[in-house]
């Protein structure tokens, strides 16, 4: 209260004063607004941490103090019951939490303010349904959120050949890893899982296993970010697909994605397919110089397993992969191999050569064709052009042997004999007319 320029002294809103002559004396009351500190605090749910970047809209029952806001066109008025009536809140003013997950502000002194979430923090669901109103004698709220949540599934294939007599039933586990580092935290989690080519039950040295193909972690955080990769395995390449796209392994086989999106309880389905590495194979018939047999060569090839290395013959029951004979060009196409140990075996040589006695000693690698060669394994070389390996198969010159289906040497002996014995018998005619 003041009159004129000069504030005068006030008792409990009221001014006494007594008049002391009959001029006119001018007062003036001045009303000043009162303020209250106002908090909202915002949390996880289930830790409690603090949240920052929560948007909150602050509401009052005054019409005449709403305002618009661009970002947030929807949030101008709600609706909520204060003591048992509905009623038309308006849009005040817009806060954001901090690092703390908490904002203060000032603002005139109200019966009632209602706080609305507008927007959640990065990786939890928004609460905007859960208005609070709070009175401006306590000025404070706190609101929990609910983190979001996803899954993620790992599949895993085979494509393309398995190896000969090979099938899904007898392919072996393969081992992955799965690397979580949580938002917040610095240490990662890792775990270790296999999968089957193919799922199912399947009987291993008389006991039942229940073999899986795919593997599910459940409720996993979003902001968490997630390292796969398959334990390494020379035999076999492998690929990664995360829904319809092809996702691109780091030089150490490894994918990294940070587990985000715009809506809660999302499924990331991790596709694994692995391919059985394999080599084009050539088969080319030479002699002792190393020049071209043409024509005739007959060769059946079999696994490893299939053959007796000791008495170096086919086991029983036991069927040839392929079978074929060289062409003028002195070569067989033996087509892609996979990784692997095999067994040429040359059922008939070219006219005028021996056949092999001993087969021939295979090894493919995911690097490249090694064979048995005079007693040694050497190195295949790989065509240029085609991109085959050339294993070179040689035979010596002679005679045909019985197994190439010609008479043989019976011949040649039936003869020799002839001439021993006519030779015997004219040396003992001669001796008798000697004697």
């Amino acid at each position: 209260i003041y009159t004129g320029t000069r504030k005068i002294t006030s008792r409990e809103n009221a001014l006494e004063f007594v008049y002391s002559d009959t001029r006119t004396k001018a007062f003036t009351a001045r009303n000043r607004d009162v303020f209250w500190d106002l908090k909202v605090t915002k949390t996880d749910i289930e830790t409690g941490k603090p949240l920052a970047g929560a948007v909150f809209g602050i509401y009052s029952l005054k019409e005449s103090e709403k305002m618009t806001s661009e970002d947030y066109p929807d949030a101008t008025t709600c609706t909520a019951a204060l003591n048992g009536e509905s009623e038309t809140w308006y849009l005040t003013r817009i806060v954001t939490t901090g690092e703390d997950g908490v904002v203060e502000w000032k603002d005139r002194q109200e019966e009632y303010y209602l706080v609305r979430e507008l927007k959640a923090p990065r990786y939890y669901k928004l609460a905007g349904s859960d208005y609070r109103i709070i009175q401006s004698t306590s000025g404070e709220e706190s609101f929990g959120n609910e983190p979001m949540k996803g899954a993620i599934t790992v599949t895993k294939k085979l494509g393309g050949m398995l190896a000969d007599g090979e099938s899904e039933d007898t392919v072996r586990a393969f081992t992955f890893n799965a690397e979580f580092t949580y938002e917040g935290q610095v240490e990662p989690v890792t775990e270790r899982f296999t999968l089957y080519a193919k799922a199912g039950e399947i009987e291993i040295e008389g006991e039942t296993v229940d073999r899986k193909n795919t593997h599910t972690f459940e409720d996993i955080p979003y902001g968490t970010t997630l390292t796969l990769w398959e334990e390494a395995d020379e035999d076999f390449t492998v690929s990664m697909s995360l829904g319809d796209e092809t996702v691109v392994l780091d030089q150490d086989g490894k994918y990294t994605i940070v587990i985000d999106g715009e809506n809660d309880d999302l499924t990331f389905a991790f596709e694994v397919l692995n391919t059985r590495r394999s080599q084009q194979l050539m088969v080319k018939k030479v002699n002792l110089d190393g020049q071209p047999i043409p024509n005739g060569a007959q060769f059946a090839l079999y696994l490893a397993a299939d053959y007796d290395d000791d008495t170096e013959t086919v086991k029983p029951g036991a069927e040839p992969l392929a079978t074929g004979t060289t062409g003028a060009d002195a070569l067989w196409n033996l087509g892609e191999r996979n990784t692997g140990h095999y067994r040429l075996v040359e059922t008939q040589a070219p006219a005028g050569y021996n056949r092999l006695a001993n087969a021939v000693r295979i090894a493919v690698t995911p690097t490249g064709v090694t064979y048995s060669k005079g007693g040694s394994h050497v190195n295949a070389e790989k065509d240029e052009v085609t991109g085959a390996y050339i294993i070179l198969v040689p035979n010596t010159p002679g005679a045909r042997l019985p197994s190439t289906g010609g008479q043989g040497t019976l011949p040649c002996y039936l003869g020799g004999s002839l001439l021993i014995l006519c030779a015997i018998a004219i040396a003992l005619e001669r001796r008798r007319r000697l004697g």
